[in-house]
């Protein structure tokens, strides 16, 4: 039986290596899970948010744990791949 191989250069690590996130990955990473964070702390403390006179309900910080959340996990998975 013949061997099929594939001929090319391989994984490239590109000039930030495999271990290092390029900076624009890093402040975006940080940024969401800060606002992530935030919007925990919301919960967690029960505070009020209050903007031009309406009141935040409380859900929307729910979504704003889970998306910024979400979107931060992803972004740092997706450079690890």
């Amino acid at each position: 039986m013949a061997k099929c191989a594939i001929i090319g250069p391989g994984p490239v690590a590109g000039p930030f290596g495999r271990g290092e996130m390029k900076q624009a990955t890093t402040i975006a990473v940080a940024l969401l899970g800060l606002v992530a964070l935030a919007h925990v702390l919301r919960v967690g403390f029960g505070l009020e948010a209050v903007v031009g006179g309406w009141n935040v309900p409380m859900w929307v910080s729910y979504i704003g744990v889970l998306l910024p959340g979400g979107l931060a996990y992803l972004v740092y998975r997706e450079h690890q791949a």
